[in-house]
């Protein structure tokens, strides 16, 4: 199920460089998604069998949360990585199209229209 959620997560969207690059936070999000979209009994599963410490006083909601948090965020973060050594990586035509355009900038332009009562290459006033 777990393994599901994610697989679907990640081929439902197109995601950038950036988003995958950052793995950790990558996890995190889908691990979230996970703990949303997981049953109660599954959580409760999951974690039945695994030893917890507090060194203090917490509340055993907030023990419970942390302790099925760690165990998913192993779990997608495996997840992640199998579907990462088999991703293709694509580059979009939009993107090499805008940075070429970016590279047709004549140098000190702002990248914006003329003024249509003032040319670019206007002679300054001798007065000035």
């Amino acid at each position: 199920m777990i393994e599901k959620i994610v697989r679907d997560e990640l081929n439902t969207r197109v995601w950038s460089f950036t988003e995958i690059a950052n793995v950790s936070k990558t996890v995190e999000i889908l691990t979230q998604i996970v703990y949303d979209k997981m049953p109660t009994t599954d959580k409760l599963k999951l974690v039945w069998d695994i030893e917890v410490f507090a060194e203090e006083m917490t509340f055993f909601g907030e023990l419970y949360t942390k302790t099925i948090m760690a165990e998913l965020r192993v779990i997608v973060a495996d997840i992640v990585k199998q579907e990462l050594s088999y991703a293709n990586v694509a580059f979009s035509q939009t993107e090499i199209k805008i940075k070429e355009d970016i590279k047709n900038v004549p140098k000190g332009s702002l990248g914006g229209k003329p003024h249509k009562e003032r040319t670019a290459d206007e002679k300054k006033n001798s007065k000035e």
